[in-house]
């Protein structure tokens, strides 16, 4: 997803949308199996604890009643049986979210003017997702994976079996004959790939060397396709094909954001802002661009005046328990971009830089 289609997500519109008293949100780390989750239902009953704990030592018990309600509603419907790697708990006196994550995250409450998005945008925009295409002679799986995590078998067209493999000796005892059947085979997989991902997909080919050329050369979008685990992989088991595909994904997604990042250090000096102070007035003004902001970095700082200040204490009264999500959640309102890169590749910006507008 990018930050254009971002702005057009409901769930990120209605996180986003301005709301009337506080906002509470609970992330935290959840587990696939067992006997890792088993302690998901323990740790949520504990955060919601200390977030009903923090509520109602700011606020009073009558004005937080409804978000209350709702938290305890959630906390005790929740089908802990089919979590994923995290799960974000959004909840205000007028409206509520609970979505997992396919990563795992840091366990917090938050309780601000804001909810803590980060970790949902980061899940839209931040992870690497992408599909590995099992491709051999007789047959084409497709997997869906974000990160190192499978995330499951693509069914829509897939698997697929090669209708045009044959052995037959009259239809395959010539050099042209056989490059036909190849050549078609690639490009009904290709058209398959097409009609299940669209054009945007990237796509990690597992196959044997003779294989990737030939898909690249019959395919219509040939860029999708940012490179290839060699072997033969019908049999590997998705785990195993995730971890082997896992760094050809994370090179291409590195790569994407290196090139990113590279418009920033190339800019006119006036178009870069890299100071917190000055990135969130900028933010404000409506005048970034583009935000780069590294995957990791919270800070929490208060507001004294026209300046912002940063603190220690995240939970000390009238402070934000994270400015970052405050100027990304910012950023997005007025219509800019936004870029959540791996940590490290911001070590000269101090994790976070903002390119302006004008």
């Amino acid at each position: 997803m990018t930050t254009k289609t971002l702005h057009d997500d409901p769930l990120i519109s209605r996180l986003l949308d301005p709301v009337q008293g506080p906002c509470l949100s609970i992330l935290m780390p959840t587990h696939r199996t067992m006997p890792d989750a088993k302690q998901d239902p323990i740790l949520l009953k504990d955060l919601c604890k200390e977030a009903e704990a923090r509520l109602l030592n700011e606020h009073e018990a009558r004005a937080v009643a409804p978000l209350l309600d709702e938290l305890h509603r959630i906390r005790d419907s929740w089908d802990h049986q089919h979590n994923g790697d995290g799960l974000a708990i959004f909840v205000s006196n007028d409206r509520s979210e609970a979505i997992r994550l396919p990563f795992p995250i840091a366990a917090r409450t938050v309780v601000d003017g804001t909810f803590a998005t980060r970790d949902v945008i980061r899940a839209r925009l931040g992870s690497a997702e992408y599909h590995v295409l099992v491709l051999g002679s007789k047959s084409a799986k497709l997997f869906h994976a974000v990160d190192d995590r499978p995330q499951g078998e693509v069914r829509d067209g897939f698997p697929r079996e090669n209708g045009h493999y044959t052995t037959d000796h009259a239809q395959v005892n010539t050099a042209r004959g056989q490059e036909e059947q190849v050549r078609q085979w690639y490009g009904e997989v290709d058209g398959a790939v097409q009609e299940a991902l669209g054009k945007d997909a990237r796509i990690v080919v597992a196959c044997t060397p003779e294989h990737y050329p030939g898909l690249l050369g019959a395919s219509r979008q040939g860029a999708r396709y940012i490179g290839h685990v060699d072997g033969n992989h019908d049999r590997t088991p998705i785990h195993e094909l995730i971890a082997a595909a896992w760094p050809v994904a994370y090179e291409a997604h590195k790569a994407e954001h290196l090139k990113d990042i590279a418009s920033l250090r190339s800019a006119p000096m006036d178009l870069q802002v890299t100071t917190l102070g000055d990135i969130w007035m900028r933010t404000r003004e409506g005048r970034g661009h583009m935000l780069f902001v590294e995957r990791d970095l919270r800070i929490a700082a208060k507001r004294e005046g026209d300046r912002l200040v940063v603190v220690n204490d995240p939970q000390e009264p009238g402070v934000m328990d994270d400015v970052i999500d405050e100027i990304i959640e910012t950023q997005l309102h007025h219509g800019g971009h936004v870029r959540i890169v791996p940590n490290g590749l911001l070590a000269d910006y101090k994790g976070i830089g903002l390119l302006l507008r004008y």
